[in-house]
């Protein structure tokens, strides 16, 4: 070495070197005779860390040959790997796993190398650590895997690189997801095929007890739910809060959902959701013309009531579904059953617009005309007080056809006086 070099260097650190981009072996190896060689900066960068940053391949190789701590982490828990996988450095990443480094180190979020290379897309890499002997089912603080990065970043050929290789393909997060549920959930349907050609486990639950058809339905994934179903996972699964994805597709309106589960083999008349609708009450709110005939055919119960004392036929007035009120008329139902709200169905035909037809069919059934709404209603007085309001005792559908602001339009009001209802002041 010159002695202007040396004297240039003399007041300066290796540190200081790398920072000034100076890659000079023969002067670290000087510097070296009186500097400790696993010195670290400030962030606890050692010298191998800050040399793979700067992509110094032959100070690297000098300082591996010459002992330093190949394993030494920083502030951030990252090793020389992880720096040399963030700085997309294949030839570093070949000499460090050369040189053995600990592929299955975990940084600060609990991601190994591999789970960063899958992250970050390199399937070449990938694959030598792969070869290398990293471990594939590691998790990270959440509890993925490298497996579940490479779906959630949509890396389908990492993906099967690792279950090629013996990834656990049903291993689970802390909250229980596994990847299989996860891509039910997102709607990845091809993620989906690639999971159950290869064998997943379509039953396991999460902590809230969802497995991936209740979250399918939950996000209205109808092609995926399909998919499982036909792949034969159980329809009829709860979750903690004994909720089945049948009553998730009626709660959030799915209608070819509820269709689809119903026809893949549930039929009963013991379910029913917490506001006590049944299968019949729930396919006749979301207009399922064809489950309501099934049902029906089946032997359910026409009259059945939910905790509203609300029955199908008084739910098919409500919704306007003419055809289902025509269907469940032939199962000869109470016409004149009231719910919590003394309403019958005729009642509620009566008072809305556009329900002629509802009308007639009702009353044509046998349907009391002259039903009285029986419920005092409150009137309120401020500060809390009422009292009830005795003119509404003996309103009937005939009042309320009166109320209703279209009776110039919808002739309800005369077709139910030509039936025979009664006229009152």
């Amino acid at each position: 070495m010159s002695a202007i070099n040396i004297t240039k260097t003399k007041n300066n650190s290796i540190l200081d070197m790398i920072a000034n981009n100076i890659e000079d072996i023969e002067l670290v190896s000087f510097l070296l005779e009186k500097e400790d060689i696993n010195q670290i900066d400030e962030n606890s960068n050692n010298l191998l860390i800050l040399s793979i940053k700067k992509s110094y391949i032959k100070l690297s190789t000098f300082l591996l040959e010459n002992g330093i701590d190949i394993n030494h982490q920083n502030k951030d828990k990252n090793n020389a790997l992880m720096i040399a996988l963030q700085e997309g450095d294949v030839e570093s990443i070949n000499l460090l796993v050369k040189y053995n480094i600990n592929l299955n180190h975990q940084d600060s979020k609990g991601k190994n190398a591999l789970m960063l290379a899958i992250e970050l897309g390199f399937l070449n890499i990938s694959e030598q650590l792969i070869e290398s002997g990293v471990n594939l089912n590691s998790k990270d603080n959440n509890g993925r895997t490298a497996l579940m990065w490479a779906f959630e970043n949509g890396y389908k050929t990492l993906a099967q690189l690792l279950i090629d290789n013996g990834a656990n393909i049903d291993a689970r997060n802390h909250t229980g997801w596994t990847a299989l549920i996860w891509a039910s959930v997102n709607g990845h349907k091809d993620i989906v095929e690639l999971l159950i050609q290869n064998g997943a486990n379509l039953n396991v639950k999460n902590i809230d007890g969802w497995n991936a058809l209740i979250g399918a339905v939950f996000k209205n994934h109808y092609d995926i739910a399909q998919t499982l179903i036909e792949n034969g996972i159980v329809v009829n699964s709860e979750d903690k809060y004994l909720i089945s994805a049948l009553i998730f597709s009626y709660e959030k309106s799915y209608g070819n959902s509820f269709k689809l589960l119903f026809n893949s083999g549930i039929n009963s008349e013991n379910i029913r959701d917490k506001n006590g609708n049944t299968l019949l009450i729930m396919a006749t709110k979301l207009g399922l013309e064809s489950v309501v005939k099934k049902l029906l055919e089946n032997g359910a119960d026409v009259n059945s009531r939910n905790k509203d004392n609300n029955t199908a036929l008084i739910w098919a007035t409500i919704k306007n579904e003419q055809e289902i009120v025509k269907l469940l008329l032939k199962y000869k139902p109470y016409l004149d059953t009231i719910n919590d709200d003394e309403w019958s169905a005729l009642m509620y035909a009566s008072n809305q617009h556009q329900m002629k037809n509802i009308v007639e069919c009702l009353v044509n059934a046998g349907a009391n005309i002259n039903q009285t709404f029986l419920r005092k209603e409150k009137v309120y007085y401020g500060r809390g007080t009422y009292d009830y309001d005795n003119q509404n005792l003996n309103r009937t559908s005939l009042t309320l056809a009166k109320e209703n602001k279209y009776k110039s339009i919808n002739g309800i009001e005369e077709f139910l006086i030509s039936k025979g209802a009664i006229v009152t002041e």
